[in-house]
C-alpha cells in the first residue's frame, strides 16, 4: 500500500480549526509572509539610502527604544519605590499629554520658524 504524502493542506483538512494559510486561505487583505521581508528590505533600503539618513534610522529607533522602557518602567518605579497611588499615576499621563498638545498645534509655526533640522 503506498502512502500519500502528508501536505500542509492534507494537514488542514485534518484539523479542521487549523492554520488559514496551511489551508489555502487568506484574510483579506494580507500579505504572504514570503513578500513582507522583501518589502520591509526595501523600505530599509530606502531609509538608509545616505549616511545622514541611516544615522537617523538608527537614532530614532534607539530614542524610541528608551522612551519605551522608561514609559513602562516609570509606573513600576512610583507604585514600588513611592508608594505612590493609581492616582498619582494617571495624573503623570495627564500632565504628559497637557505638555505634548501645545507642542502639537503650535508644529506648523515651529517647523516654518526653526526647521526640521534644529528641532531634531
Amino acid at each position: 500500500a503506498s502512502e500519500v504524502p502528508r501536505t500542509a493542506l492534507h494537514a488542514a483538512e485534518a484539523h479542521p480549526v487549523g492554520d488559514r494559510y496551511a489551508s489555502g486561505q487568506k484574510k483579506k487583505g494580507s500579505a504572504p509572509l514570503d513578500t513582507l521581508g522583501p518589502a520591509v528590505l526595501g523600505l530599509l533600503r530606502c531609509f538608509c539610502a545616505t549616511p545622514s539618513s541611516a544615522a537617523f534610522v538608527v537614532t530614532a529607533v534607539i530614542l524610541t527604544a528608551g522612551t519605551s522602557i522608561v514609559e513602562s518602567l516609570i509606573f513600576l518605579m512610583f507604585s514600588e519605590e513611592m508608594r505612590a497611588s493609581n492616582l498619582i499615576c494617571g495624573l503623570s499621563v495627564v500632565v504628559t499629554v497637557v505638555f505634548e498638545i501645545p507642542i502639537f498645534a503650535y508644529a506648523s509655526r515651529l517647523l516654518r520658524s526653526i526647521g526640521p533640522g534644529q528641532l531634531l
